[in-house]
């Protein structure tokens, strides 16, 4: 996950997945564990030679906590 400005804010999955669609949840919380503001995200994910950038909106809230559900893969791609 990367803020506006390009700054890496936290890793959400490494390793190697299976092909098909797949689900990872960010709580809103950079790399050290802090909590990051509400504002536009990008996500960033590789599978083999292709990649994607995908804008997230995060809205958070201190006072309980929000999780967002970032889904990624690729579809009908060829191998």
């Amino acid at each position: 996950v990367y803020d506006v400005h390009g700054r890496k804010v936290t890793t959400l999955a490494t390793g190697m997945y299976p092909a098909g669609i797949h689900t990872v949840t960010w709580d809103g919380s950079d790399s050290a564990g802090n909590r990051v503001v509400s504002g536009v995200y990008f996500c960033h994910f590789t599978a083999g030679p292709y990649s994607a950038t995908r804008r997230i909106i995060g809205w958070f809230c201190s006072a309980r906590g929000q999780e967002i559900l970032v889904h990624f893969g690729l579809n009908n791609c060829p191998v």
